[in-house]
């Protein structure tokens, strides 16, 4: 269990169209109950982007752990460093 955790989020727009930025730390996370052994801290970022594209398209960019800060959530096991996913969608039927 971290010592201190902390996350926050800011987002605008729609489902549709619109952006996030979000933000977390968890510090000092410790192993054992003798607190003995623990995990440094860690501060993550991510971003997304939803853009309509027009004829039911839309395109959606989000990258995670934008400061590709190495962490673990077990001892030896290494958290995946910056990911980005790009999806393009297409709504059949319905309102653009």
């Amino acid at each position: 269990v971290a010592e201190h955790s902390f996350g926050a989020r800011l987002s605008r727009g729609t489902a549709r169209k619109g952006w996030s930025l979000g933000l977390s730390y968890e510090g000092l996370r410790y192993l054992n109950l003798a607190n003995a052994d623990s995990l440094p801290p860690r501060l993550a970022m991510d971003a997304e982007a939803r853009i309509p594209l027009g004829g039911g398209a839309s395109l959606s960019i989000k990258g995670e752990n934008l400061f590709n800060e190495l962490a673990e959530s077990v001892a030896g096991y290494p958290l995946p460093g910056f990911g980005l996913r790009i999806a393009l969608s297409w709504r059949v039927g319905g309102d653009d």
